[in-house]
């Protein structure tokens, strides 16, 4: 499948790219390049996507020779991403609720795990462009939705 066949808001996993150092040159300095994952803002005109947090706007033709693949979704605990794993707060123990809204943690929010810290100690998440230490007792009770 290539991006140019994609429907807006799917997620995918950027395969492989068939073109030749030209296109692969502008892609790797818009972000597009193989592995990462893009979501589809618009599919009318232009290809809008969005790549680590970049809107980038890119031709059909140059969409066309992108190949992807959809990402399938997964429920994990928040202590249990990777480091630099994104997802969406899918559930949250409704006891912490209260406690962990201050930190802009609610469920819908996008989230990226970038750190966790030895001996059980916190991890640290990114939400909203903003850096937050969560416990890692807490953290256990968050669900986060995250691309496979």
């Amino acid at each position: 499948m290539v991006l140019a066949q994609l429907k807006t808001g799917e997620k995918v996993r950027i395969v492989a790219i068939s073109g030749g150092r030209g296109l692969r040159q502008k892609l790797l300095l818009r972000g597009l390049v193989e592995g990462k994952v893009a979501r589809v803002i618009s599919n009318y005109g232009p290809m809008t996507v969005e790549v680590d947090r970049n809107i980038i706007a890119i031709g059909r033709g140059m969409a066309r020779k992108i190949e992807v693949e959809l990402c399938q979704k997964i429920e994990r605990k928040l202590s249990e991403m990777d480091y630099e794993q994104e997802g969406v707060i899918k559930r949250i123990d409704p006891s912490l609720r209260q406690q962990i809204a201050g930190m802009g943690i609610r469920e819908g929010k996008e989230i990226k795990m970038m750190t966790k810290q030895p001996i059980k100690g916190p991890v640290v998440v990114t939400v909203d462009r903003s850096n937050t230490s969560i416990g890692l007792g807490l953290a256990d009770k968050i669900v986060v939705e995250v691309a496979k």
